[in-house]
């Protein structure tokens, strides 16, 4: 017996890869070409089964085949046909198997079995080396089986970093559960396509929470820790940050968990808007930490680390005096870890900084001036007698000098801010280039905001100053870094969020006519609503929603446009009213809630109160909201001029209801009010 084949003289894959490292187009054109390939042979019910660069073969023309079918089998046939070789127990190369046929079935193999090798194709090609590495073929199946594949982000020379997508791509063939592959091959060969044309690709890189899910998987026992987010995930549909590639290392032993619960699981939660599930994750490592204390240095930084990103989480839902309770709780941590002599662990020092910057942001906020110049000027002196170029510790030495700025100006020292923020800038344009070769990591993401939000604070210098042509040309920079932000990464919440704010305040401080304040406005509005309806309970992003459509109607009223005023005034007050059923203690946004209260009670006030009793009963929502916010903030900050504020729009209120019903009615409201506990 005898058989023909195609002379094919090119060469192998294998012979190419050293040519091709780093020729990313070219690795994306004839992985595509391969996947094509495949896709033909499983339209006729072929697997291939022992997929690998040695088979993939080249003629005089350049053209792509696919080769040596010799462990292939007939994927509609029965089992009968499965196994044409069974001496190994298992199937093809070691190093390009799939998870389900390492494990030593021959009859998990299936279409994407092979499309998990054309992955461990490519991630070869990409990085010179195939996915698993191991002395032993017993150890290699092994990692195959139980371990995730090692990231290749962020672990390339700057300058030489592989595409994001085209690592995406990577990824989603590797996938350990086969459903979770591509559909086919042939899809896999339009999604290189569409990367090579400059299309969005179907692969996107994997969430925290699927490689949460995947580790959970795998050691069921200590999962339980995370149960309730994994849960409310699946039921509520929760928007995570886009994964931190340390955590694919991280979840592999008890050691790093702890670190990726503490270090990395806070930070991956911050645009999530289920503040239950939240709440009962921090419960849970909070508990964690309480059966396990430990006077040991890096225990103490991680549970410091812990507490303060449980607070800036806490924070923009209102909840102030929980979120200080939980910055004194890490500060006292991280003071301990810190204590003795000698050199200390980049990671104590860094929860030592962070620690007491936050801690300083939050005093200034809450008008501890005093204080939070003690706390910030302990926290740099102990920040400067440190010795590390390490670039987190760097990120906090700049934001910590621009804290110090922001705190001058709070107290009344413009000119000695000044030259203050004007070096944190500084310090913020150094680092900038390092942070961007790492977008995908969340602590560079936060980074990035919080440079851009350095320009706001030198341009309110500035503006304190009146030194307004240096605040424009500050603004227009903060406005500039924050549409880099969102080129880098477009759908990242944190980087809409600044945009918002850049937008807003280019708008008030740095528009030249009213048609651009107009357009700065309308964008705004288009990140805003994005930002609500990812995360309706955030206190901050709403608050500036609100903000952004009263404005808007604003404009429309300067301009005489009633139907326009009508419409952005409706939209205001549909974004309020959610903020009416949120109890909030943070002064800031209880200010901002009283507000919008006026100013959309204002709005639907009728002319003829008795005769439009419909449009009164609207208006008395917000007018009532505006009552019950003042009487907080009275008890919250009980000055003159906070009891006098709400004495006398309680008064206005008691009128207005009187002119729509009767004496008796708004005298009975008044009663209710003065008796009525706020929530």
């Amino acid at each position: 017996p005898w058989f023909s084949m195609k002379l094919v003289t090119g060469g192998t894959l294998a012979q190419r890869k050293p040519q091709l490292l780093g020729q990313w187009r070219r690795i994306a054109e004839l992985m595509a070409q391969a996947a094509a390939a495949v896709q033909h042979a499983h339209e006729r019910g072929v697997l291939h089964r022992d997929l690998k660069p040695a088979n993939v073969l080249f003629d005089e023309a350049e053209t792509l085949f696919i080769s040596d079918f010799g462990l292939a089998r007939v994927a509609m046939q029965g089992d009968s046909t499965a196994a044409l070789t069974q001496s190994l127990q298992m199937l093809g190369t070691p190093a390009y198997l799939a998870p389900e046929v390492a494990g030593g079935s021959m009859k998990a193999a299936t279409t994407a079995s092979d499309l998990y090798a054309l992955g461990a194709i490519l991630y070869e090609l990409i990085s010179g080396h195939t996915p698993y590495q191991a002395d032993s073929i017993h150890e290699l199946l092994r990692k195959i089986v139980d371990a995730p594949v090692p990231s290749l982000r962020g672990k390339s020379q700057p300058g030489l970093a592989p595409p994001s997508d085209l690592l995406a791509i990577t990824e989603k063939c590797l996938e350990r559960q086969p459903a979770a592959r591509y559909a086919s091959a042939g899809d896999l060969a339009q999604d290189l396509q569409s990367w090579l044309e400059g299309r969005p690709v179907m692969a996107r890189p994997v969430s925290s929470f699927g490689q949460l899910t995947r580790w959970a998987r795998r050691r069921p026992t200590v999962a339980a820790l995370t149960a309730t987010l994994l849960l409310g995930a699946l039921s509520g549909g929760v928007l995570l940050w886009q994964s931190n590639r340390r955590l694919q290392v991280s979840l592999n032993d008890a050691e790093a968990r702890v670190e990726f619960m503490t270090r990395e699981l806070p930070i991956a939660l911050a645009p999530v808007g289920r503040l239950d599930l939240l709440d009962q994750v921090f419960q849970n490592v909070a508990e964690h930490f309480s059966n396990n204390p430990s006077t040991e240095q890096n225990q103490l930084a991680r549970q410091a680390d812990f507490l303060t990103q449980w607070s800036q989480i806490l924070r923009p839902r209102g909840q102030v005096r929980e979120a200080l309770k939980r910055l004194e709780q890490a500060l006292q941590a991280a003071q301990v870890a810190s204590e003795g002599s000698g050199s200390l662990p980049v990671e104590v020092v860094r929860a030592r900084v962070l620690a007491g910057w936050r801690m300083g942001e939050a005093l200034i906020i809450d008008r501890q001036l005093p204080r939070a110049a003690a706390v910030l000027a302990e926290t740099q002196a102990f920040a400067a007698a440190q010795r590390t170029d390490d670039l987190r510790f760097r990120v906090l030495m700049a934001q910590l000098t621009m804290e110090a700025a922001f705190l001058e100006l709070k107290q009344g020292q413009p000119r000695l801010a000044l030259p203050v923020a004007e070096s944190s800038l500084a310090q913020w344009a150094e680092l900038q280039p390092r942070l961007e070769q790492d977008i995908a990591s969340p602590h560079h993401q936060l980074a990035l905001v919080m440079a851009v939000q350095a320009y706001a604070t030198l341009a309110e210098i500035q503006r304190t100053l009146k030194a307004l042509a240096a605040e424009q040309a500050t603004v227009q920079a903060g406005l500039a870094a924050s549409g880099k932000l969102l080129g880098l990464v477009t759908d990242h919440l944190p980087f809409r969020s600044q945009r918002v704010d850049s937008l807003m305040m280019a708008a008030d401080w740095g528009a030249s006519t009213p048609d651009q304040k107009q357009r700065y406005y309308e964008e705004a509005d288009q990140q805003a609503r994005v930002l609500i309806e990812r995360d309706p309970g955030n206190l901050r992003w709403r608050t500036s929603a609100v903000m952004v459509a009263k404005r808007l109607s604003e404009i429309a009223e300067q301009a005489q446009h009633p139907a326009e005023q009508q419409r952005w005034a409706l939209v205001a007050a549909e974004r309020v009213l959610p903020l009416y059923q949120s109890y909030a203690t943070d002064l800031k946004y209880l200010r901002a809630r009283a507000n919008f209260a006026l100013f959309c009670g204002n709005y639907f006030q009728p002319e003829d109160l008795r005769l439009q009793p419909e449009a009164w009963k609207q208006a008395f929502t917000h007018y009532e909201a505006l009552i019950q916010t003042l009487k907080i903030i009275d008890q919250l900050d009980p000055s003159t001029a906070n009891h006098e504020a709400l004495e006398s729009n309680a008064k206005s209120v008691a009128e207005l209801i009187e002119a729509a019903t009767s004496r008796e009615a708004a005298q009975q409201w008044l009663a209710e009010i003065q008796a009525k506990p706020h929530s």
